[in-house]
């Protein structure tokens, strides 16, 4: 006897079957966006308490550890954007097959640029 299929199930099955060897990271980079909002929030409010706290909070940003940690908050931005682009594609077309790339090219093209920009107020203090 072949046993009947509950449509929950049917649908696990096909999520399951979407699930791509990135998608961890896509979760990483979620909450990495998540926690950046949360804590920038909170730098903003502290802020507008007083010059000198917004001053030395600036001062903090400068530091080389804050702009590495801003550089991957930047890639994790790119990453989530172009891979929340290629996922609303239907996984079979062969536009899907060329997001793939794109986002493959578009993490390097797009993620350079950006941790040089994060990172360049750091670097550009140890040559002056």
């Amino acid at each position: 006897m072949d046993a009947e299929l509950d449509p929950g199930e049917g649908a696990a099955v096909v999520a399951a079957g979407r699930r791509s060897a990135g998608e961890p990271w896509r979760r990483v980079a979620g909450l990495v966006l998540f926690a950046y909002a949360l804590v920038w929030g909170v730098a903003l409010s502290l802020d507008t308490f007083s010059s000198s706290t917004f001053a030395s909070s600036q001062k903090a940003m400068s530091n080389l550890v804050v702009r590495v940690l801003l550089a991957a908050v930047a890639v994790a931005a790119v990453h989530h954007l172009l891979d929340g682009v290629r996922r609303l594609l239907p996984p079979t077309s062969s536009v899907r097959r060329r997001a793939d790339a794109v986002y493959a090219f578009g993490l390097w093209a797009l993620g350079a640029p950006v941790v040089v920009l994060a990172l360049w107020p750091a670097v550009r203090w140890w040559f002056a």
